[in-house]
């Protein structure tokens, strides 16, 4: 899996009450996330930020845990942070 650092742009300004129109504004609203690709779609990927590996000496598969999938058409940039992240594991 790949460890990377995902800049995005994301929808703002939810709010609970009415407000005037004027009071709208054009804002990118940009976030960065960290994790591993777990699915690098044609639609969107899919981010995780918490990684337990696959583990014979407990019989546990690979997981991951508070995965967000980030539509493609929202991504602004998509740095590798670490070549290989399995090497991680080894320590």
């Amino acid at each position: 899996m790949r460890l990377v650092k995902i800049e995005w742009v994301d929808s703002y300004g939810v709010t609970g009450e009415w407000l005037p129109t004027a009071n709208a504004k054009d804002i990118k609203h940009v976030c960065i996330s960290v994790g591993f690709i777990v699915v690098d779609g044609e639609h969107s990927i899919v981010l995780a930020p918490n990684l337990s590996p696959q583990n014979d000496k407990i019989d546990a598969e690979e997981m991951t845990c508070g995965n967000m999938a980030i539509p493609t058409k929202a991504i602004l940039s998509i740095v590798e942070l670490m070549e290989d992240p399995d090497r991680c594991l080894e320590m």
